[in-house]
């Protein structure tokens, strides 16, 4: 049975996880839209809408009890799985949903801005 009080504690958790790695202005970069408890495939999860430089859909992050690790999900407009992985644990959590959502870990400074540039978000 699902219970709805605990999956808003473990969304939270998992909000508050993502945050404290990759900070609040990366997080604000993805352009999330909407946050929302649920549980998807059995699993207590977070729900975002995002708006990021690399992904446009939704990013699901799904606890996973039994390997205490996180198992991320994201979904194109359309409702298509784009990337799936599992065991991420949360020191790790924030740099990989960047690194699919806004920026690749490899870019420079100098790349990411050239791409903002061209996508019309950064005017400089």
């Amino acid at each position: 049975m699902e219970n709805q009080e605990y999956c808003l504690e473990i969304a939270n958790t998992i909000l508050s996880q993502i945050i404290s790695v990759v900070g609040t202005m990366t997080f604000s970069s993805w352009g999330v839209s909407e946050k929302t408890a649920t549980y998807h495939n059995d699993m207590p999860s977070l729900v975002m809408d995002v708006n990021g430089l690399l992904h446009k859909g939704k990013a699901i992050v799904s606890y996973d009890e039994g390997g205490d690790s996180y198992t991320v999900y994201l979904l194109d407009k359309d409702g298509n799985v784009t990337y799936e992985a599992d065991n991420i644990f949360f020191d790790t959590l924030g740099t990989i949903l960047d690194d699919k959502i806004e920026r690749c870990e490899s870019w420079t400074d100098e790349e990411y801005y050239s791409r903002l540039k061209k996508e019309g978000v950064l005017l400089l």
